[in-house]
């Protein structure tokens, strides 16, 4: 906690004097919001969002929320054009907020956020954040085992984002879609399991290509900036896992890793957890543990609760192995760490 706290920038230092006045004026409702007012906003849950990847939801929900209800506030005094932007940072927030939840393993919490986020972007008609909203809301269908929601969800996902011109967002519809039809394949019936595997993998092509064909100027690069080539491969890695290819999961995994960006901690941790799975599902429990240590040193530094779960899941795969030095060493390290199953 003190940790997280020294590497807390404050949230207001780059304002002027004149800049809190203005915000806290239109706060306190003596002054109608205006553009620079719904800038600031924004930039405080971009602040956010940029901590939450680095060190967790823990350190950045109380900020969030008070920000809703600033921007709930402000919204009572705007108008125009002013009112339409402040309408589409509430569903922003809503939505980061439910991604927020979803990693404290709250997922009724998360549902319901995601659901704030959805009418708000509706009413706002911003097409573009209703795709990023239900391809949050199919990861967390899916993640908490409904996939098959997730599959609808994420076409949603799709179809917004080709109306809102996004290829970034088509894209990582197409990434969440191949996640739940992956994980959908688990649960189907024999003679459907062929189909579900051919649609994960056609809507991990489809996410590649898009991807590739993004411009720079892109309308979803703001909403989905963490979603890259590295992201990317992460996302094959674990639907190659789920449909029975651990040694191909395997070498997807190492292209991730090595193209991924070191600030979304969290992202880097859940694929080094996925890369021993594979090794555990290969036999090779030296090599799971190894990424298994390597993770939880990341989780030292974003604690989030969703990816102390998948790692306290991950050492128990290592079960067969239990008297092995490697495992010893492992739980050694765990139990440092404070993260022993």
């Amino acid at each position: 906690a003190a940790a997280a706290a020294a590497c807390a920038s404050p949230l207001l230092d780059c304002l002027t004097p004149d800049e809190v006045a203005r915000m806290t004026a239109a706060a306190a409702g003596t002054r109608r919001a205006d553009a620079a007012v719904a800038a600031h906003a924004e930039a405080v849950l971009d602040h956010c969002m940029r901590q939450e990847d680095t060190l967790g939801p823990q350190v950045v929900l109380d900020t969030v929320l008070a920000q809703q209800r600033l921007v709930t506030s402000l919204l009572a005094g705007a108008s125009g054009g002013v009112h339409a932007r402040l309408l589409a940072l509430l569903a922003n927030i809503c939505r980061f907020t439910g991604w927020m939840l979803y990693n404290l393993n709250d997922y009724d919490g998360a549902g319901y956020y995601y659901g704030q986020a959805r009418a708000a972007a509706h009413e706002a008609d911003d097409d573009a954040m209703c795709a990023m909203v239900l391809a949050n809301w199919s990861q967390l269908a899916t993640w908490a085992g409904d996939p098959r929601l997730g599959v609808e969800h994420a076409l949603g996902a799709v179809a917004w984002g080709q109306r809102a011109g996004s290829k970034i967002l088509v894209s990582y519809g197409c990434d969440v879609g191949a996640r739940a039809y992956a994980a959908v394949v688990r649960r189907s019936a024999r003679g459907e399991r062929r189909a579900d595997h051919t649609q994960a993998m056609h809507s991990l092509e489809q996410a590649y290509r898009e991807l590739g064909q993004a411009p720079d100027s892109d309308p979803g690069t703001g909403l989905a900036y963490f979603y890259d080539q590295g992201q990317y491969l992460a996302t094959r890695t674990w639907c190659l896992l789920e449909l029975g290819d651990p040694h191909l999961a395997l070498a997807t995994a190492s292209q991730s890793l090595a193209s991924a960006d070191p600030a979304f901690v969290r992202n880097v941790a859940l694929t080094r957890l996925v890369l021993a799975r594979a090794y555990a599902q290969m036999g090779e429990p030296g090599g799971a543990c190894e990424q298994i240590t390597q993770a939880a040193d990341l989780a030292g530094r974003n604690n989030s609760p969703r990816l102390i779960r998948v790692l306290t899941g991950s050492r128990q795969q290592l079960r067969p192995w239990d008297t092995s030095p490697d495992v010893a060493s492992l739980d050694e390290r765990l139990r440092t760490l404070g993260l022993t199953a």
